[in-house]
């Protein structure tokens, strides 16, 4: 595996697949517990959620039914985020906890909810992590349960001004982004509404660039959305800028229209942010 990596807001990652195994695994609970308050990865998001998968079915597996099972997120002190999924499981003796990781190693007991490792689940979780520049470990008590944690890189802030790229056209978006780096800024990328959203609730972006036709929720309604929770300077990105398009935006908030980006006009938005800077801090 090559990572990717990219922002990450964990807890709803987290969150999403809680709801998802809440209706695979019913007869379990879920819960998460983080004492941090929105931390965000820089990780491969796929690899990140095949991970945890991986844990949770490990950890549904080998719990009585009934039982809950607990998600938590923690700083660990350089520079990473400690991630750790901990079942109510028979445990896993102390000369058994180095190998689980290792392939097809399994640990027996005396039912089948007494047997720790499922082929290469633990093994991929360990390739995986280890890619994308953290540690796993287990922390085990025989009757008692155990505890499956790995770490991740933590998201570095920075005080470069920071712009976030929301358009669902693949090429274009690579463009825009590939543009701006060169110009100096940090840039963040979003593919739909739903993600701008997210991102920019957490990552307080100094100017967002948003293409107005969008599958999920449109360009209009996300610059309003993005207008309810702040004064971030919005730059919206159309194919025509006829007039009544431009009434629209501005209506809703928008500071500036694009027409047709290319790398020539991408100082545009430069000329924007360098404008609008002192006000993108103020939230509502």
């Amino acid at each position: 595996m090559t990572p990717q990596p990219r922002p990450i807001a964990i807890l709803l990652l987290i969150s999403e697949l809680i709801e998802q195994w809440k209706l695979v695994a019913p007869e379990f609970s879920f819960s998460l517990r983080s004492t941090m308050a929105s931390p965000w990865l820089w990780a491969d998001e796929v690899g990140t959620q095949t991970v945890l998968n991986g844990l949770i079915d490990n950890a549904v597996k080998y719990s009585p039914t009934g039982t809950s099972i607990e998600l938590t997120v923690e700083p660990c002190g350089d520079g990473c985020i400690t991630i750790a999924v901990q079942d109510k499981g028979p445990g896993i003796a102390p000369e058994h906890q180095s190998k689980v990781f290792d392939r097809f190693y399994r640990v027996d007991g005396s039912d089948a909810r007494s047997v720790y490792g499922h082929g290469l689940g633990l093994s991929i979780a360990k390739q995986l992590v280890t890619a994308m520049g953290g540690e796993i470990w287990v922390e085990s008590e025989m009757g008692k349960g155990s505890r499956f944690a790995f770490t991740l890189p933590m998201m570095e802030k920075s005080d470069e001004e920071t712009l976030l790229v929301v358009e669902d056209d693949s090429e274009l978006n690579k463009l825009l982004v590939t543009t701006l780096e060169r110009r100096g800024y940090k840039v963040l990328s979003a593919t739909h509404g739903k993600e701008a959203l997210q991102t920019a609730y957490q990552l307080h972006p100094d100017l967002i660039i948003l293409d107005v036709m969008m599958p999920d929720i449109d360009g209009w309604q996300t610059c309003k959305r993005l207008r309810e929770m702040s004064d971030v300077p919005i730059v919206m990105l159309t194919a025509k800028a006829e007039e009544s398009d431009v009434i629209q935006g501005f209506s809703l908030g928008a500071d500036d229209y694009v027409k047709n980006p290319s790398a020539s006009r991408s100082w545009r938005c430069g000329s924007v942010l360098s404008s609008n800077v002192p006000s993108a801090r103020r939230t509502k």
